[in-house]
């Protein structure tokens, strides 16, 4: 099974951006809140009642919640330290899936770049060009030739 690669300090950077609103230099806790929010409401529009941002579910909740994932009760935590917290939840990197779909995209794709494997135009080759023909008459024809055995 291949290794896991965690969040690189690139990604961990672009995560604190994104984070630090105000750009002070701290996340401060009604950043790491508004943050939640938002991703709760990306990920469940229709809260269910045990999702903590549904209507019935109460502030303390939420609250004890994200200071459990912060791992501290501080309403300012200096960035550097912060990176550190996000360190340790050991959140899986987003590069390798990256990687993996261009990987799969080259592989799919061995026709220098076409969108599919069968050739459609013409070649500088008569003899290539005669066999694309060939191969396209084929397989327009196949299904038929199928159905009627």
């Amino acid at each position: 099974m291949a290794e896991v690669e965690y969040f690189s300090e690139q990604e961990i950077n672009k995560f604190l951006d994104d984070l630090d609103r105000n750009k002070n230099g701290f996340i401060e806790y009604d950043e790491a809140e508004h943050k939640l929010d938002e991703v709760h409401k990306e990920i469940a529009p229709a809260p269910k009642p045990y999702h903590l941002h549904h209507e019935d579910c109460e502030d303390a909740q939420r609250h004890e919640f994200l200071r459990s994932v912060v791992g501290t009760d501080k309403n300012r935590i200096p960035r550097d330290d912060f990176a550190g917290i996000v360190r340790k939840w050991k959140v899986p990197s987003m590069d390798p899936d990256e990687k993996a779909e261009e990987d799969h995209k080259a592989y799919r794709n061995p026709c220098h770049g076409e969108e599919d494997s069968v050739p459609t135009g013409p070649s500088k080759d008569p003899r290539c060009s005669l066999f694309c023909l060939s191969y396209r008459c084929r397989l327009r024809s196949a299904p038929g030739n199928w159905s009627n055995t």
